[in-house]
């Protein structure tokens, strides 16, 4: 995955992201797994919100150049 540190860093760039097969998670199998560990409260840390304002922002402003 890929998210642009400043405006237009990837102009220029082409090609494809093929996530395969990577996330296609059988829940049955990861309830187990989870079970190995110490149960905890799931959030969002303070990184990750700021990874999804940056990420909003940045496919925002790709929005706006493709309409104008």
């Amino acid at each position: 995955m890929v998210l642009d540190l400043y405006f237009n860093a990837l102009n220029g760039i082409s090609g494809v992201y093929d996530e395969g097969n990577i996330y296609d998670v059988d829940k049955e199998e990861l309830n187990k797994f989870e079970k190995g560990f110490i149960e905890k409260e799931k959030k969002l840390t303070k990184t990750q919100e700021r990874f999804l304002e940056l990420s909003i922002n940045s496919y925002n402003q790709l929005i706006n150049i493709n309409i104008k």
